[in-house]
């Protein structure tokens, strides 16, 4: 619910070394700008990206912190949901609509 993506939104922002406040504003997008995630990625902020996902209803993304085949296709699925360009990368674009 609302409160878990606060919580997700919270983390990104800690991992990303912006101020820490919940709510994905300019700070954040500008951040999240310079670490496109794509296949082959891992670490927390893949983590957090999975989550994320999970949140949206897209369960084919494992919280394992590895940018693998299920994320992918986990980030096309909504990415074309959403209106946005499919190449399976975690752009701003993409976390902006997974934050919101």
């Amino acid at each position: 619910g609302p409160k878990t993506k606060k919580a997700l939104v919270k983390a990104l922002q800690k991992e990303l070394g912006v101020t820490v406040d919940g709510d994905y504003g300019p700070n954040t997008n500008a951040a999240v700008k310079k670490s496109n995630l794509q296949k082959g990625s891992k670490g927390s902020l893949v983590k957090i990206l999975q989550a994320l996902l999970v949140c949206n209803g897209y369960t084919s993304a494992y919280v394992d912190g590895s940018y693998g085949t299920g994320t992918v296709n986990a980030v096309k699925a909504y990415q074309k949901k959403k209106g946005l360009t499919s190449d399976g990368v975690a752009g701003s674009g993409t976390f902006s609509a997974l934050c919101k």
